[in-house]
């Protein structure tokens, strides 16, 4: 009974090795029926990207930022308006031009930005330190601090230098201060009836523009308007001093 028993279980044993090896040789050949396409995505199809002719050149799909010849691809993040920068010999500088219309500014004003007022009444009530320069094409600018070249002031911080200084329209810098002041900023007149004015409110805060030749030096014939509704008071008076 016992030896019946061993050899039906051999039997079992053999039976089921012989099983496993056929199911084993058939798995590759169920395996090598699969189709990449069971398994990947084929939409949609990408574009064929063609690489660029030279190795500076940019591929097909490139949006270019800037070729070195035009700004078409950037606007002013103010108003989104085409950008103003500079594009020379390939070379894009951002001058950071600050142009006020009407209204009023208490944010300080730094880096190299440059100010061209052409229109309105815009009044600065910050002391800035951009050193850009300042262009006068029309309107009226008012201004609290207005003091020597190189020192921060509502006009920034450039040199006395008339080229940081023009007046290319009939406009006006007005100087609104609670405090006497004096400035040496020179400056170019190329426009008739434009320059300063005194407009504060403060009787004893008197304007003195002193060491200026430059207003003389390039002025192109064109007059000095000096005016604003400030006469002063107890014998102090605004001046215009030359040097």
């Amino acid at each position: 009974m016992v030896k019946c028993m061993r050899t039906w279980l051999l039997i079992f044993f053999a039976f089921t090795i012989l099983v496993l090896s056929s199911l084993a040789q058939q798995a590759p050949a169920t395996q090598n029926q699969a189709k990449p396409e069971d398994t990947e995505v084929w939409k949609p199809v990408p574009e064929v990207v063609t690489p660029g002719a030279t190795c500076e050149a940019a591929p097909s799909d490139a949006i270019i930022l800037f070729d070195g010849k035009n700004l078409d691809q950037w606007v002013s993040a103010q108003d989104k308006s085409p950008a103003q920068w500079i594009v020379s010999d390939g070379v894009l500088t951002v001058n950071n031009l600050f142009n006020p219309a009407n209204g009023v500014d208490n944010v300080v004003i730094t880096g190299n930005a440059s100010m061209n007022k052409q229109v309105g009444s815009f009044t600065i009530n910050t002391t800035n330190t951009f050193t850009g320069g300042d262009v006068i094409s029309g309107g009226v600018l008012n201004v609290v601090s207005l003091v020597n070249g190189g020192l921060p002031s509502s006009i920034g911080q450039s040199s006395n230098a008339d080229s940081n200084l023009r007046f290319d329209g009939q406009g006006t810098i007005s100087y609104i201060g609670a405090v006497a002041t004096s400035t040496d900023r020179m400056f170019q007149l190329n426009s008739n009836n434009s320059g300063f004015a005194n407009d504060s409110a403060t009787a004893a805060a008197t304007l003195t523009i002193a060491g200026t030749p430059g207003w003389y030096l390039n002025n192109n014939g064109n007059t000095l308007v000096l005016g604003g509704g400030n006469a002063g008071a107890s014998g102090l008076v605004n001046t215009f001093v030359p040097s």
